[in-house]
């Protein structure tokens, strides 16, 4: 990284990114590219990520499977570009947590006969993770030159 806000910036997208599901280094590959004003080669981004390019390049792959990066051919080179996508990363964990995680719990909790705080409390989670992705598209967040975007 060249600059403090740079670093910052990545280890921030980094930090999401794991919380997503992501490896670090997949974070760390991400956040280069999305902060990067043009499409970059393997070298660059082990240059600026500091990761071995083994480790670059298992995350580049990962990253095309996700569709969050895009690659094409320059000549010789591979170039590599991120497809800014945050949103839709974010608003893919309530489905996955929902699907995953939460209807899992409460049909066990139906097949033991349990009730009380627990049921009422995994009912309310699944009622808001269901809710959220219908929210996203009724809600629109005021832009920097004071229109709307998503």
């Amino acid at each position: 990284m060249t600059t403090g806000a740079e670093e910052t910036f990545v280890s921030s997208i980094e930090r999401l990114m794991v919380r997503w599901g992501y490896t670090h280094s997949e974070g760390r590959v991400y956040g280069a590219l999305l902060i990067s004003p043009r499409a970059l080669t393997i070298g660059e981004i082990v240059r600026i990520t500091e990761l071995s390019r083994s480790t670059v390049s298992s995350a580049l792959a990962h990253l095309i499977r996700a569709y969050v990066i895009t690659v094409y051919v320059n000549g010789r080179k591979k170039m590599f570009s991120a497809v800014p996508g945050l949103l839709e990363l974010f608003l893919k964990q309530p489905k996955d947590i929902l699907k995953h995680e939460v209807k899992p719990a409460l049909e066990s909790l139906e097949e033991l006969g349990v009730e009380g705080p627990v049921l009422e409390d995994l009912k309310s989670l699944e009622c808001l993770l269901e809710a959220l992705p219908s929210l996203e598209s009724r809600f629109k967040c005021p832009s920097p030159e004071g229109g709307n975007f998503k």
